[in-house]
């Protein structure tokens, strides 16, 4: 099983999740918790903060040993991993943030239920969104300016009702070309007219 804690607008981050065709999809507040045969494709959502696998609590301990910086959302639990695992540290992170340091070098927990703890194993892209907002060749207010964020999540949603694998995205209204370099940035085709 897995989870996804879902961004801002959580009625876009659910219809985004639709492109990893999950099973046994729960929603409730800000996390999702479903099953899925395409975890490849989590590198590509655009709309949900974090994501990962969930374990049961005697699980944890195979999967973060020997891990020197535990994140968690809750200090008791934070305390508790710390001592727990033998680790050099722990940070208490909310659930809604990504923190540098457990991206290069710790491991993040989420609380899921009394039993359940979600392994983050990755967080929103925000390097790619900035890569694609600084490489337009320009920013005009006469010209629609799309966040690359809200281009991905369009994206993804318009991919999940697709049925064909030689998806072309086409993009009648493309301005500064947003959606065509996002779309790029996933390995699709698109089309684009100004």
């Amino acid at each position: 099983m897995f989870f996804a804690i879902l961004g801002k607008n959580r009625t876009l981050s659910a219809a985004e999740l639709q492109l990893l065709h999950p099973t046994q999809l729960q929603i409730s507040g800000d996390t999702a918790i479903f099953d899925t045969a395409h975890p490849k494709l989590f590198s590509q959502l655009a709309g949900t903060i974090k994501r990962g696998e969930i374990f049961q609590r005697s699980e944890l301990e195979t999967q973060l040993a020997g891990a020197k910086l535990i994140g968690c959302e809750h200090l008791a639990d934070a305390k508790k991993r710390k001592k727990s695992l033998g680790a050099k540290r722990f940070k208490l992170c909310p659930r809604t943030h990504a923190d540098r340091d457990l991206k290069k070098s710790g491991h993040e927990l989420i609380r899921l239920g009394d039993d359940q703890r979600g392994l983050v194993s990755a967080n929103q892209n925000i390097e790619l969104f900035e890569k694609i907002e600084f490489e337009k060749p320009a920013r005009d207010m006469k010209i629609g300016m799309m966040p690359a964020k809200l281009a991905g999540l369009m994206t993804n949603i318009a991919r999940s009702f697709s049925q064909n694998p030689d998806f072309l995205l086409g993009d009648p209204f493309a301005g500064l070309g947003t959606i065509p370099l996002r779309a790029s940035a996933q390995g699709l085709d698109s089309l684009a007219a100004d």
